[in-house]
């Protein structure tokens, strides 16, 4: 048996015969004008719930994911990623040469995924709008993980969050979506765009496919420029309408997730087999609705028939008492600290800073209220203290934008006037009767 890789099987007889049947159809409009082509494309709009979806097909995962993420970041921009994801590890600088230069930075975490805290770490560093500094533009998970494991929707919710915070892209390396769906038992759209994902590369390849995998766009103003980089990167068929026609049998009647299902099974079957062997160690499992990864080591080196009574040998306590709030402590660094009627202390989170390239430019809503503007630039995020920002002041109330010495003397002159009417006004009353007086 052959467990060295998906790659190495063939592909399911229905794709095969899909393919067959556009052959023998005769001729078809080239790159991508074909009939194939549409019908997925709206397969896929159905499928994931989002009708102004826009997909293009590829050949192959390496372009997909490349071609997709250079349109996320300019060649100056920087991309967060697993230090094993498929993009940094197996990709021979692919995504680098899509886009034309930009860093892959590495941010580790377990059994495969992105460490949400160390990534929001990394995003908040002060480089934003700094000329010496790669520009943070976009962030690539990949479903299922190198691993094996997978995102839930709300470790995908998490991530999302922190990059769309900075103005980042998500991006998804969804070369086995299907196996990771299958897993998790939600909706595509709920493990895609509904948790935060901009653009996804939804692969059928590693599951029946002879050779094809779509590019879908969330986002559409993201893929603007895609067909003239696929064009210029090599990866435009003029054959389109045989890669779409795997595609379109991969989505019809259920097929990619019917695949995806028996191959899930088959991967249970085989841990249940290998888990009774001594010293297996099954590295990590996903647990829907949980917290994250497990890590669970069996070894039956020291097992016996035999029992023995239960006995605490050792207790120790590491946790704090109870505790309330009583206080909350801004630092000048913008680093929001809360204490607690314990002793203990902990950070809640940041204050994050906006700049723009002329503040002028900004449209006033209401008396404290702005919105950027075409004039005013677009935002640029740092933290307190950094190249192009100022400081936090905790407990100092805000200056005034109020001219006192112009007030005082606005309230001195509405006084004068409001004498002068009252005296004209008891001038003419006193007038007034003595009119009355003389005609009596």
């Amino acid at each position: 048996m052959n467990f060295r890789s998906d790659n190495e099987v063939g592909a399911h007889p229905a794709i095969i015969e899909a393919v067959g049947r556009a052959f023998s159809s005769g001729t078809a409009p080239s790159y991508g004008a074909d009939e194939w082509t549409r019908r997925v494309e709206q397969r896929l709009r159905t499928l994931f719930e989002r009708p102004d979806l826009v997909a293009f097909p590829v050949a192959t995962g390496t372009a997909a994911n490349g071609l997709a993420l250079s349109c996320c970041t300019p060649p100056w921009g920087s991309i967060f990623c697993q230090p094993n994801a498929h993009i940094a590890a197996e990709e021979t600088n692919a995504p680098e040469f899509f886009t034309s230069g930009a860093r892959l930075f590495r941010i580790d975490g377990p059994a495969g995924k992105i460490d949400p805290r160390k990534l929001a770490a990394a995003l908040a560093q002060p480089v934003y709008g700094v000329v010496h500094y790669p520009q943070p533009s976009a962030v690539s998970i990949t479903q299922a993980t190198e691993c094996g494991t997978v995102y839930g929707p709300e470790e995908i919710a998490a991530i999302a969050t922190a990059a769309h915070r900075h103005g980042l892209k998500l991006h998804m390396d969804g070369a086995r979506f299907a196996n990771a769906l299958s897993f998790i038992g939600c909706s595509p759209a709920e493990l895609s765009w509904k948790a935060g994902v901009d653009v996804l590369s939804f692969g059928a390849t590693k599951n029946g496919a002879m050779a094809a995998e779509a590019v879908v766009f969330f986002d559409a103003d993201l893929a603007r420029e895609f067909e003239f980089r696929r064009k210029r990167g090599g990866h435009l068929l003029s054959k389109m309408r045989f890669l779409s026609a795997q595609l379109e049998a991969y989505l019809t009647d259920g097929l990619w997730l019917a695949n995806a299902h028996h191959a899930n099974a088959m991967a249970r079957r085989l841990v249940a087999g290998l888990t009774p062997l001594k010293g297996t160690q099954l590295e990590t499992v996903y647990l829907a609705g949980g917290k994250g990864a497990l890590t669970i080591n069996v070894d039956y080196a020291a097992s016996t028939q035999f029992t023995s009574p239960f006995a605490v040998l050792s207790q120790s306590q590491d946790g704090a008492p109870e505790g309330d709030l009583v206080g909350v402590n801004i630092g000048d660094d913008g680093l929001v600290n809360a204490s607690y009627s314990n002793g203990s202390q902990q950070s809640l989170g940041k204050i994050v800073l906006v700049n723009f390239s002329n503040p002028n430019g900004l449209r006033q809503i209401g008396d404290s209220s702005y919105y950027s503007s075409s004039s005013s630039g677009t935002p640029k995020f740092g933290e307190a203290g950094g190249a192009g920002f100022g400081t936090i002041r905790a407990g100092a109330r805000e200056r005034a934008n109020v001219d006192l010495t112009q007030e005082l003397v606005d309230l001195i002159t509405a006084q004068r006037n409001f004498q002068a009417n009252a005296k004209a006004i008891e001038t003419s009353t006193a007038l007034t009767q003595s009119i009355i007086q003389i005609r009596n």
